[in-house]
């Protein structure tokens, strides 16, 4: 699967903006791949990183790719679920 990350910048007053001239970089290949526009696709189970760098500021985010469409949650009464 694939999903477009949309990088924007938030300012201290409340507004915000899309960055633009953004540059990705993936920690490892082998777990996802993204391209110059910053569509991020899965390649194998696991997590890795994307650094994205956009007018001399940085950030990452943290990718996991994962097998089945559930996601690890805590219910209610504090048990781990798998599935929504």
């Amino acid at each position: 699967e694939s999903l477009p990350l949309r990088p924007r910048f938030l300012f201290s007053d409340g507004s915000d903006q899309p960055a633009t001239n953004v540059a990705y970089q993936v920690a490892d290949s082998g777990i996802a791949t993204v391209d110059a526009q910053g569509t991020v696709n899965a390649v194998a189970t696991g997590a890795t990183r994307i650094t994205l760098e956009a007018e001399g500021l940085k950030a990452q985010a943290r990718v996991m790719v994962r097998n089945g469409t559930g996601f690890p949650h805590f219910a209610r009464d504090g048990a781990i679920l798998q599935d929504y």
